[in-house]
């Protein structure tokens, strides 16, 4: 998608330059949030960040499950 990026904002309809400066955009937001991270992870740790992932697909999965059953 970042190789991308910049045809995808021209078929979003933006013209050249508005494609250029969102694809620099995306870019610096991709490297603060990288920053972030980094930050995140220090503090809160590898191991509880896993498992708080763990959690959240775990109790995503249920809910899609139970969302299926009462799709008929």
């Amino acid at each position: 998608v970042m190789f991308f990026s910049t045809k995808i904002f021209r078929m979003a309809q933006l013209d050249d330059k508005s494609a250029q400066y969102a694809t620099l955009g995306m870019g610096a937001v991709n490297v603060f949030m990288t920053l972030v991270s980094m930050v995140i992870v220090e503090k809160a740790g590898r191991k509880t960040l896993l498992l708080i992932g763990f959690a959240g697909m775990c109790v995503t999965t249920v809910l899609l499950t139970i969302s299926l059953a009462y799709v008929q």
